[in-house]
C-alpha cells in the first residue's frame, strides 16, 4: 500500500464510525421519545388548517401524454409534493432522509432517495434517473444538457427520489389522511 492510499482508508474508517455513532444516537433518542402517531396526524392536519393557501401546494397535478392505448390522450399525474413529504416526515419524527448519486453512465445519472425510520429501525430506498440529454422539439435531435442544467436535473431527480422513499417509509394512512385534508 502506498502513502497516498493510507489517509483515504483512515478517512473512510472515521466517516463510517461517525455514521454508526449518529445512527446509534438517533435510535437511542427514538427509544427515549417514541412517536405518538395520533399526535403526528393531528399536527399535520393542524398545519393545513393554519395555512390553507399552502395546503394546495402540498399536492401536485401534472398533465401527462399517455400513449399506452395506441392513441394519445392527456391524463393527470398527481400526488403529494416534495414539500408535503418533508412536512409529514417532520411531524412523524424519529427519522432521517436524503439522497445520493448511485450510478452514472454516458446516458443517465441514477440517484437514490433514502428514508430511515429510527423508531422502527427500517430503511426505505427509491431510485430516479436524470437523463444527460434533451430532445429538441424542432429538430428531434438528442442534445447534451449544459452542466448547469444537468445539475438541476440531478437535484430534481434526487428530490423526487427522497420524496418517494419518505412516503413509502411512512404508514399509508398518514399520507392518505393528510391528502384528504388538502383536498377538502
Amino acid at each position: 500500500m502506498n502513502e497516498t492510499q493510507e489517509p483515504e482508508v483512515i478517512e473512510s474508517s472515521g466517516a463510517m464510525m461517525a455514521y454508526k455513532a449518529e445512527q446509534e444516537t438517533q435510535g437511542s433518542i427514538a427509544r427515549q421519545y417514541p412517536r405518538n402517531a395520533k399526535k403526528a396526524l393531528d399536527e399535520a392536519l393542524a398545519e393545513l388548517e393554519i395555512v390553507p393557501e399552502q395546503a394546495c401546494k402540498a399536492f401536485y397535478v401534472i398533465p401527462y401524454k399517455d400513449r399506452s392505448s395506441g392513441e394519445e390522450r392527456i391524463v393527470n399525474v398527481e400526488g403529494p409534493s416534495i414539500k408535503a413529504s418533508q412536512a409529514l416526515a417532520r411531524v412523524w419524527g424519529n427519522n432521517a432522509s436524503g439522497w445520493r448519486i448511485k450510478d452514472q453512465s454516458t446516458e443517465r445519472v441514477e440517484v437514490e432517495g433514502v428514508y430511515i425510520d429510527h423508531q422502527s429501525n427500517t430503511r426505505t430506498l427509491r431510485t430516479k434517473t436524470a437523463s444527460r440529454f434533451y430532445v429538441d422539439k424542432r429538430t428531434k435531435a438528442k442534445i447534451p444538457l449544459r452542466e448547469d442544467k444537468m445539475q438541476l436535473a440531478i437535484a430534481a431527480a434526487g428530490s423526487k427520489a427522497v420524496r418517494d422513499a419518505t412516503l413509502a417509509g411512512m404508514p399509508v394512512w398518514h399520507g392518505t389522511e393528510v391528502d384528504l385534508g388538502i383536498l377538502d
